[in-house]
């Protein structure tokens, strides 16, 4: 015979042999429940804050029905009344559950709130030390407490960030230090933090960009490193305003050194182009190359003075047979020839075409 058949068997024999009736009332500090053998089964008592104890003779295995201040509550223990399990509701509608050992610290508890289930694995203090929530929104997380009561490892989403899945590890004051995240897109980054809690370099990889970036003390960008969508590698160096102020790029049809200004306008250009010519060209605000200086296939050096538009007016070459300066038109072409020579200079002036139209000497 189970405890709720006894309990009903008891309230029966209440009800008609002892009251006398449904309306009387018992009044008792402990009622004993025996068995055929008059041995006795079970003790109930009154428990401390409202409810009922159910026991053992020697007080031990005890289970306490309560309905106290804190709302129904069921607590088993063992005989010595240590290690035990205990669940209550409470006013608020938080619905809790505990095991306890046998200095009666809660060693692991589950509840249930609003916001969501967790469940908490906590040390011989009681203290949470690897927690399991789903949030509100259904999200999981997960976080692994130290001793002092701070979090240093957690894993969970961040769906509002456009973050799938993250891992953060953190130091023992609990300030993170290392975030590996994917986005829901199936990007991953990793971001690494200084003792102040400051981005100070973060690994990213997207569809289009891989890239490495670090930041000074004050969470600017600094410098970064990556590789951008036509596969060419690429270094930039910022200011401290965040400014990218220096860059050089490998690519297939250009490697390259630039220099910009503050508004991050390149202004300089150091470069050497798929014909194996190195150049060195200054830009105006607008983008304009204005000068170039370069060497010929010749081995000969020349420099080129530009127009707004980009095209040459006024090229100057320095070949050991014959060093020269040639102007230009506003569509690029030679319109002038001056050259020096062994045998002395000359001069030549073009048309449209290109044909000269008159040569001196």
């Amino acid at each position: 015979m189970n405890i709720e058949e006894r309990v009903a068997r008891l309230e029966k024999l209440l009800t008609s042999k002892v009251l006398g009736g449904a309306d009387q009332t018992l009044r008792t500090s402990r009622l004993e429940l025996v068995n055929a053998e008059k041995k006795v089964e079970a003790v109930l008592s009154p428990a401390p804050g409202g409810g009922v104890a159910i026991s053992d003779q020697m007080g031990g295995n005890k289970t306490v029905i309560g309905v106290g201040d804190r709302g129904p509550e069921l607590i088993l223990t063992t005989r010595d009344g240590g290690n035990g399990i205990r669940m209550n509701i409470t006013p608020q509608g938080k619905v809790l559950f505990g095991l306890y050992d046998g200095n009666h610290k809660a060693r692991a508890t589950m509840s249930v709130v609003p916001s969501g289930p967790s469940i908490d694995l906590r040390d011989e203090r009681g203290k949470i030390r690897l927690g399991l929530t789903l949030q509100e929104n259904g999200d999981p997380y997960v976080e692994l407490v130290d001793s002092a009561g701070h979090t240093v490892v957690s894993v969970g989403t961040l769906p509002e960030k456009g973050t799938a899945g993250y891992l953060r590890l953190a130091d023992s004051q609990g300030t993170p230090h290392l975030l590996i995240g994917v986005t829901d897109q199936g990007q991953p980054s990793i971001v690494l933090t200084g003792p102040d809690g400051k981005t100070r370099a973060i690994l990213m990889t997207t569809p289009d960009n891989n890239n490495l970036s670090w930041y000074d003390a004050d969470g600017n960008l600094r410098f970064a490193m990556g590789i951008g969508p036509k596969n060419t590698p690429e270094l930039c160096f910022f200011s401290d305003l965040g400014k990218k102020r220096l860059s050089l790029a490998n690519g297939t049809e250009l490697t390259g050194l630039v220099i910009n200004d503050s508004n991050e306008a390149g202004r300089l250009l150091l470069s050497v182009d798929t014909d194996e010519r190195p150049w060195l060209s200054v830009i105006d605000p607008s983008g304009a190359s204005r000068v170039k200086v370069t060497v010929l296939p010749d081995g000969s050096p020349g420099i080129a003075l530009n127009d707004a538009a980009g095209q040459h007016v006024l090229l100057l070459t320095s070949r050991a047979e014959s060093p020269g300066l040639l102007l230009c038109d506003p569509t690029g072409k030679t319109r002038a020839i001056l050259t020096l020579g062994p045998e002395g200079s000359s001069l030549v002036l073009t048309d449209e075409s290109g044909e000269p139209t008159f040569h001196a000497p």
